[in-house]
């Protein structure tokens, strides 16, 4: 269950794409009935890498992936009743680091790498055919690059990526044409076993949130940057040697930032961690402290402000899913994960149904 994305739907429930490593599939699974089911929607070997999802205003979810196959950017849809694929890019263009966006409108917007052309590439249907449109020809080639897309309450589209100096950038049509700006001049990087990332999220203002991994002085760290204030701000959320890995990025109906990601510290810890300012300062949490486990994490928020987390455990190649949702069962203390900001304050929510699992959080494997 790897390459994990989650999303929540109006109604709280939860759907996630991923790929099958040992079947080489793209898949989905949801609790939409009550229970999780899993479905296979794209069976073509090798497609389902670098998944995104998202759930429109009716409830229906989208999905970019990874042919490799193909090597192509490839879209599915069950907003006909059934799910439907398409190839959106030219074949053999690449699509890799891909991340799906849907407007107001239920407009779908997609950003991607071409490996190829080095380019990072935008790609919508607003038109009402797919349109395509280079962001950034300075990509960074390989896995360490990354992109994410947002939209925001007016539908305009915001984009995190990097290039070829490991720069952040951010990039918006904001204005009416595309804008492209430096956040972090050679902030980003690190190497692909730490699990490179850059993820973007907008806030009910329309202001940009990025989480992303840094790489300084032989160490990664978990770093932060928001335009909230009117201008860019970067900030090292958590000074520890190692974390930051796969991050993933949301903010709640109070615009508090929830982030998710990885700790790799050098076979003494892989794990799933939780980093956020809700309390008004910077805290992070052990969610789950099974080995490798947080691999992959993919983080969302739903109207009750409850959330969402998908990841990979590599042990057992397992997919996983952690919620703040409250269930039945009292909650065990969470472990806390030294920060150099702040003591980590737990925050009340259900036990888990994985032993391993570190309380906070209700854990349960999905996919074996």
């Amino acid at each position: 269950g790897s390459y994990t994305s989650v999303a929540t739907d109006s109604s709280g429930k939860q759907h996630i794409s991923y790929y099958d490593e040992d079947n080489k599939h793209l898949k989905y699974a949801t609790n939409a009935s009550g229970s999780w089911s899993i479905a296979v929607v794209d069976n073509n070997s090798g497609a389902g890498k670098y998944s995104s999802i998202a759930a429109d205003s009716d409830n229906k979810i989208h999905i970019s992936y990874f042919d490799e196959s193909n090597n192509a950017l490839k879209y599915a849809t069950n907003r006909s009743g059934s799910w439907a694929l398409s190839t959106v890019n030219n074949a053999k263009e690449g699509g890799d680091n891909t991340s799906i966006a849907i407007d107001s409108g239920n407009y779908v917007h997609i950003s991607y790498h071409d490996e190829s052309a080095r380019t990072v590439k935008y790609v919508t249907n607003k038109s009402g055919a797919w349109v395509t449109t280079v962001i950034d020809n300075n990509s960074y080639t390989g896995y360490n690059n990354s992109t994410s897309i947002a939209t925001d309450s007016a539908g305009y589209v915001h984009i995190g990526h990097t290039d070829t100096s490991k720069n952040l950038k951010y990039t918006t049509n904001k204005t009416g044409s595309w804008v492209t700006a430096i956040i972090d001049n050679g902030g980003y990087g690190g190497t692909a076993s730490w699990g490179n990332a850059v993820f973007i999220t907008t806030d009910s203002k329309g202001y940009g949130h990025i989480c992303y991994l840094s790489y300084n002085a032989a160490a990664n760290r978990l770093k932060y940057a928001t335009n909230a204030s009117g201008v860019w701000n970067v900030i090292l959320i958590d000074g520890t040697q190692d974390m930051g890995g796969y991050c993933s990025i949301t903010t709640d109906s109070n615009n508090n930032v929830h982030i998710s990601h990885y700790y790799n510290n050098l076979g003494n810890r892989h794990n799933l961690v939780y980093t956020t300012n809700k309390a008004g300062s910077w805290t992070t949490t052990l969610v789950d402290n099974n080995s490798l486990s947080g691999q992959f994490t993919s983080i969302a928020a739903d109207s009750n402000n409850d959330l969402h987390i998908s990841y990979y455990e590599g042990t057992n190649g397992d997919l996983k899913y952690a919620t703040t949702k409250a269930v039945s069962t009292p909650s065990s203390t969470p472990t806390p994960v030294p920060t150099p900001t702040a003591t980590p304050v737990p925050t009340p929510v259900s036990t888990s149904t994985d032993s391993g699992g570190g309380g906070g959080c209700f854990i349960e494997t999905i996919f074996h």
